[in-house]
């Protein structure tokens, strides 16, 4: 008679090699995970580099504002100035006040030659009216993905726009 206990005994190990995974095999498993994390990093980059652009816009604007601002309030001009470094806002004939600003190099241009300068671009708002030197714009950012700020001449008034 068969004890009714024999399943629970420990059967004995097969001594073959188990069966797993080959190394081309994990490589592959290995690549397609690592492409798999790579393609969320490019992306997020290029939203980086976008709400930068943005940024970069908005505080543009905000200088512009200042600079019309400064020129209302006193018989001398404000011009502002921005390049690789940053953004500089200052009187006609004095110092200004300079702010370290990141990524304004990348992209920085205009459509307007007299606001060009060393790589730059500076916008001079004379006195009395406010208004602008020229109307123009003002672009960062890679042409077709940045941002541009228009600057009207009669008022001087900046809009901002994405490309």
């Amino acid at each position: 008679m068969m004890s009714p206990y024999l399943h629970l005994l420990p059967r004995p190990r097969n001594l073959e090699a188990e069966p797993g995974h080959t190394l081309i095999e994990l490589l592959v498993a290995l690549a397609l995970v690592s492409v798999c994390m790579a393609l969320p990093v490019s992306s997020m980059i290029a939203v980086f580099d976008q709400q930068l652009n943005r940024n970069n816009a908005l505080i543009c604007q905000t200088a512009a504002a200042a600079a019309q601002v400064g020129a209302l309030t006193s018989a001398s001009g404000r011009t502002v100035a921005w390049d690789a470094e940053g953004l500089t806002v200052s009187p006609d004939g004095g110092t200004g006040v300079r702010f370290l600003v990141a990524g304004v190099g990348s992209g920085l241009g205009t459509n307007v030659s007299r606001w060009r300068r060393g790589g730059g671009v500076s916008v001079r708002f004379v006195p009395v009216t406010a208004s602008p030197d020229s109307a123009g714009s003002v672009y960062f950012g890679d042409e077709g993905k940045g941002q541009r700020v228009v600057v009207r001449l009669e008022s001087g008034l900046t809009r901002r726009e994405s490309r």
